[in-house]
Order: structure tokens, then C-alpha cells, then sequence
């Protein structure tokens, strides 16, 4: 995306220089809403709850008792003890 962003910026001042005003207008607003595309994405990764084998294991154990089985995390797949 950053690629893309710095591209149409290029663009834009290209056709600037070359004295056509829409065409750099066009590039530059389709430069920004690629940026704001871009800090959404970024947003998004922020707010995602990282899942670690670690955190499974936490939240597994949360409201546990002894009667129940413990599932434990092998690999890809869950085993419960038996």
C-alpha cells in the first residue's frame, strides 16, 4: 500500500509539472484515500488480540474445575486427557 501511496504521489507531481491539473488532482486524491485505506488496516492490526499457546493455555484454565477434563494444546489440534 505504501508502494501504491508513494507511486500516485509521484504521479501527481509528474502531471503537475506538466501542467495538467486534473490528472495530478485524480493521483493525489486517489493517493490519500489509499492512505486512509492504509491507516485503517494499521488500526485493525493494532486493536487484533494476539493468541499465543501461552494465552490459550490462560484462558483455558479460567473457571476450571477438578471434575472437568483439562484440554491441552498439541500442535495444532486440542487433546483432552483421558
Amino acid at each position: 500500500m505504501e508502494e501504491s501511496i508513494l507511486l500516485l504521489n509521484h504521479m501527481g507531481d509528474h502531471y503537475a509539472e506538466d501542467n495538467e491539473p486534473g490528472k495530478a488532482a485524480f493521483c493525489f486524491k486517489k493517493a490519500k484515500e489509499a492512505e486512509e485505506r492504509s491507516q485503517q488496516v494499521r488500526n485493525i492490526i493494532r486493536t487484533q488480540e494476539m493468541l499465543t499457546r501461552e494465552r490459550i493455555a490462560e484462558e483455558l484454565n479460567v473457571g476450571k474445575t477438578k471434575e472437568r477434563k483439562e484440554p491441552v494444546l498439541n500442535s495444532r489440534f486440542f487433546i483432552l486427557h483421558t
